[in-house]
């Protein structure tokens, strides 16, 4: 039962906006999925599933629709999970048209089936839907780069109901992508929501550092063994080792285990330090030696950058994944660190693996709180703890908050205990399962013109001011500082809220350069 008119209009529609899926779905033989259609008591015509079953009402499908959408807010994403005879999307669109959508269908050739028995050019055609299926959803961020929570509001799934029990077999398996999509995303949102004014102030500063600081492409004797040096408690154990060992190897040091090596005497050929926090600076608070060149994320703490130019160090900042430092690197040429896992220690592999080295050991990356302990001897907090100690909060209160803050797993060892929490098994599997993305280049690492670079990105950010906004020219450099407002506004206003960022992303600037 195909209307040739039907479908030529569909793929018509699809074509404007998605040519290469409109040729894939003319290539795709009829789905099993839907066999035909009927027609309802008010004339409209209701695909019919292969079980025999209408996928929307036969006795009034407008009033259907207009219940399925009824509960979704003003803002909101929704996955729509089958499409039948799309009443209930063609509605949320027209009734939401600041709001964006997935469309689902198991299979192309599902597609294909309900493209030849019913009209939905209308929502083919339409720039804020999105075409999925199955294979689609098993991609890691297949949900990432399509829902920004800060800007689309909350996230709904909208099931066909006769569509869900025809593909009682598959839902579980879309329900299980989603679920893990949306968690990831919840984590990714809740750290930007809390560090995305900060991140975004560190960036401004540190890009003006590097501007006059940043160090040539380095060249370490990649035949050397690379050894990344954490601050678990084996690293006490493994400082003997380090110290006969230290002129066959390349050390890494993680911030939080620099003091430790400092004391011990052994002065590390690179620093590496992501953390935003201002606290991150009492790494260094030891000294910092001429001779160790610091890796610094451009989110990271802007202290610990100026305080490695004043002692002579050579520095690099690197770019992460973060919309602003992704902007700057694609302008100015800057290399790249991946901060993605949330770990230092993953960040200063990455360091390692993209100077060229093929093999990166190491030491004190326990991921645990061995024998009840969290850390090495030797890192700040004893310092912290030495000043800060009394009666009712002594040291042993301090690091049993600390270890107890989640939820631990017990794990018995040699006579002791030691625990361990999801994050640190997360951060474990991080490392373990590490793929370089791509190796550092000369062009990588040169000087540039802040004031220049400011300027143009000054301009965008005023000429952004005049627009009316939505998902799609909101400027993504701000997206993280979106979260963070959000979340401490609670406006219900997003052209209001995405104003205020614009206007709050410009005084940041000011506040922290001489270019405006």
């Amino acid at each position: 039962m195909i209307d040739s008119d039907v479908l030529h209009k569909n793929i018509a529609a699809l074509q404007n906006r998605n040519s290469r899926l409109a040729d894939e779905l003319l290539k795709q033989p009829a789905g099993t999925a839907y066999t035909g259609y009927t027609v309802s008591k008010n004339g409209l015509k209701i695909p019919i599933l292969a079980n025999g079953f209408p996928t929307n009402s036969l006795y009034n499908p407008d009033k259907e629709a207009a219940l399925q959408i009824s509960e979704i807010a003003d803002k909101a994403f929704v996955f729509f999970a089958g499409i039948g005879a799309g009443f209930h999307i063609e509605l949320f669109l027209r009734q939401h048209p600041q709001s964006n959508c997935i469309i689902f269908e198991n299979t192309l050739s599902d597609y294909y089936s309900v493209c030849t028995l019913i009209d939905l050019s209308f929502i083919l055609g339409n720039s804020r839907v999105t075409v999925l299926t199955i294979r689609d959803c098993s991609n890691p961020d297949w949900l990432a780069h399509l829902y920004v929570p800060s800007i689309d509001g909350d996230f709904h799934v909208v099931y066909l109901r006769p569509w869900k029990e025809y593909y009682r077999d598959v839902v579980p398996k879309l329900e299980s992508y989603i679920t893990k999509a949306l968690k990831s995303i919840s984590a990714d949102y809740s750290v930007q929501a809390h560090f995305g004014k900060i991140w975004y102030r560190n960036i401004v500063r540190n890009l003006k550092n590097a501007s006059v600081s940043q160090s040539a492409f380095p060249e370490p004797d990649t035949d050397t063994q690379a050894v990344v040096i954490a601050a678990g408690p084996s690293l006490e154990e493994a400082l003997p080792l380090l110290h006969a060992q230290r002129a066959n190897i390349t050390v890494f040091s993680t911030d939080t285990a620099y003091p430790v090596l400092f004391h011990s005497g052994i002065l590390p050929d690179y620093l590496v330090s992501i953390d935003a926090q201002s606290v991150s600076a009492m790494h260094i608070a030891c000294g910092l030696s001429s001779a160790v060149t610091v890796i610094l994320d451009l989110c990271a703490n802007p202290v610990i950058g100026d305080y490695a130019v004043h002692a002579g160090c050579k520095v690099i900042f690197a770019a992460n994944s973060h919309p602003l430092a992704q902007y700057a690197a694609r302008t100015l040429g800057l290399p790249g660190i991946n901060s993605g896992a949330g770990t230092v220690t993953f960040s200063a592999i990455d360091a390692a693996y993209s100077m060229g080295f093929t093999s990166v050991h190491c030491i004190g990356a326990d991921f645990a709180y061995r024998k009840g302990k969290a850390y090495s001897r030797g890192t700040y907090f004893d310092e912290k703890l030495l000043g800060s100690s009394y009666r009712l909060f002594t040291d042993e209160t301090f690091w049993t908050t600390l270890l107890f803050r989640s939820e631990v797993s017990r794990i018995p060892e040699d006579g002791s205990i030691t625990y361990t929490t999801e994050l640190l098994r997360r951060y474990a599997d991080s490392c373990r399962s590490y793929r370089l993305d791509s190796r550092w280049s000369t062009n990588d690492f040169h000087r540039f013109n802040f004031s220049s670079f400011l300027q143009n990105y000054i301009h965008e950010l005023k000429k952004a001011l005049l627009c009316e906004h939505d998902k799609m020219d909101f400027p993504a450099s701000l997206l993280p500082l979106l979260a963070w407002y959000t979340k401490k506004e609670k406006s219900r206003d997003q052209q209001h809220e995405m104003q205020t960022v614009i206007n709050l992303a410009l005084d940041l600037i000011e506040g922290y350069t001489e270019v405006l």
